[in-house]
């Protein structure tokens, strides 16, 4: 497992779409977008990367786009994202590094973290515990049908007196 910490920001310095297209999961090929950024802690050019996933997959590239679009649309992809990182060259943003494991590397965010796995298992445990609410009460509702049912079986003398005042 590796260790990505926030240590200082990141200055985004260059952003490149590459002419050598790679491999996107043995499916297709897809355009590499390569950005570049200077982190502001240890100095060093780092490469950008999206999320854990994009340096697995692709380490020279920033972003994956899906891999079973055609090749135009792609394109299209890519260059839209690149105008939008290169709106942003000069300014610092925060970035995850991890020196000990992937040394030359940044991510923008974490795809897999503590809150996202806690938000995606929130909802499950939500509908477990109002189905389980749901099961308590139906038992309940019939244990009371039992009690009522033997209540009216009683005679009038078994019935306890209602003393009025």
């Amino acid at each position: 497992m590796s260790n990505w910490v926030e240590r200082g920001g990141c200055v985004l310095y260059q952003v490149e779409l590459l002419q050598d297209w790679v491999e996107c999961r043995g499916v297709s090929i897809m355009p590499c977008l390569r950005v570049t950024v200077n982190h502001s802690a240890s100095g060093r050019a780092n490469l950008l990367h999206h999320h854990e996933d994009a340096l697995i997959l692709a380490p020279q590239c920033f972003y994956i786009p899906k891999c079973k679009m055609e090749a135009a649309a792609l394109q299209a992809e890519a260059l839209v994202v690149k105008d939008n990182l290169g709106e942003q060259l000069g300014q610092s943003l925060a970035c995850l590094t991890d020196p000990a494991k992937h040394r030359g590397h940044a991510l923008l965010h974490r795809k897999y973290s503590l809150r996202r796995a806690l938000l995606a298992l929130l909802w499950p445990s939500l509908m477990l515990g109002g189905g389980a609410l749901l099961v308590v009460l139906v038992k309940l509702t019939q244990q009371l049908g039992l009690v009522h049912r033997d209540l009216g079986r009683r005679g009038p003398e078994d019935r306890p007196l209602h003393i009025q005042t």
